[in-house]
Order: structure tokens, then sequence, then C-alpha cells
């Protein structure tokens, strides 16, 4: 059985979206799951408390898009690691 984590925080998330948004403008649901190696609900909840914040924004077919404050938000997370 493959084991994944149960618990992953909204700095997780949205670095690995920003990580992510710099290669190809956006990120998927489903890699942003199998990067942070959680289940798929796991990470989609996470990320609907990452849109509630006006931090990204989800659309169809699972793309993730950070907005400019989410943006800046990973930029600060990503300079203090």
């Amino acid at each position: 059985m493959i084991q994944t984590h149960e618990h992953v925080t909204a700095e997780e998330c949205l670095i690995s979206v920003y990580r992510q948004s710099k290669i190809s403008g956006f990120a998927r649901l489903n890699f942003i799951s199998a990067r942070l190696n959680t289940d798929f609900s796991t990470t989609q909840n996470m990320l609907k408390k990452l849109s509630d914040k006006g931090l990204i924004k989800i659309e169809s077919y699972g793309m993730v898009f950070l907005t400019d404050y989410g943006k800046s938000h990973a930029e600060a997370l990503q300079n203090k690691s």
C-alpha cells in the first residue's frame, strides 16, 4: 500500500502551486497532490481554503492559478526558507 500524508500545511500547498506556476504558468490539482504525497481530497480541501483566502483561483479541469496576492505571499514564504 502506498502511504500518503494526511496533513499538509497551507504554506506547503501554496509553495507547490508557486513552483509549478513558475514553470508552466499554472498548476494542476493532481500534480500538487502527487508532489505533496497527499490524497486528492486532502489537497482539494487545502486548495479550497487557499482560494477562500484569495491566494489562488481554481478553474475547471483542476487548473490552479495564483492571484497577485498569492504570488507575493508565496514569494515571501520562499524567501523566508
